[in-house]
Order: C-alpha cells, then structure tokens, then sequence
C-alpha cells in the first residue's frame, strides 16, 4: 500500500503538470474544465499507479513499460473520449486531439522515470 501510495504520489503532480502545460496548446481554457480535468486525470493516475506499482514489485521496470504501454493505450482512447464529451474547447476536435497527445507524452515521461522510480522504491526496501 505504501508502494502504491508513493507512485501516486509521485505520478499526480507529474500529470497534473504535464497536462496543465498543454492545455493552451489546444486553445483549451482551464476556467470551466479545471474540475472536470482534475476529476480525469485523477482518475487515471489512479489506474496507472496500480499497474506501475504491482508490476515493479515483480518484473521490474522494463515489463511495467510494456504493460505501461498498453495500458496507455487503454486510458488514451478512454481519456481522449472522454475529454471530447466533457471539455470545452473552442473547436470540436480538440479535445478528443488533447487527450491523446496529453496521454502519449505523460506515457513518455512515465516511461522514462520507471527506472529512478524502480531504484529508488528498492533502495527504500518497498519492492
């Protein structure tokens, strides 16, 4: 639990900047899509962290970006659609275009971050 507890914990802030980034990238106010965004990307951290911290704990960090990866692809289909419904965008397609761009980069960045994460939760004696 307390694995899980640090992934998230590490993940959330990562996300959260991540996708406030590129949010007027896409022309996307954040006035009237903060609790909406926060409650999906909330969500989806969720998911992720389970799945990072279960599988570090076993195959280490080159399976969980496999798994990762489709999982990703999950959630980035999932997201994309999601946010076409929810957000309000100045244009019709680019909230279904921000939710897939948003999930490939924070899918990069998580990817790459695995293996400080994975030393750094063994060190800790977590895994």
């Amino acid at each position: 639990m307390t694995r899980l507890l640090i992934v998230f914990g590490m993940l959330l802030p990562a996300a959260l900047l991540l996708e406030g980034v590129l949010l007027p990238v896409f022309k996307i106010p954040l006035k009237g899509n903060a609790v909406r965004l926060l409650c999906v990307i909330f969500a989806a951290q969720i998911v992720q962290s389970i799945v990072i911290s279960r599988s570090l704990a076993g195959p280490g960090p080159v399976w969980t970006i496999f798994i990762l990866f489709f999982t990703g692809f999950v959630l980035m289909i999932v997201k994309a659609l999601v946010y076409e419904q929810i957000l309000k965008a100045k244009k019709g397609k680019q909230s279904l275009t921000y939710g897939v761009v948003a999930t490939m980069v924070s899918w990069a960045v998580f990817s790459v971050a695995l293996f400080p994460l994975h030393t750094f939760l063994d060190r800790m004696d977590m895994l």
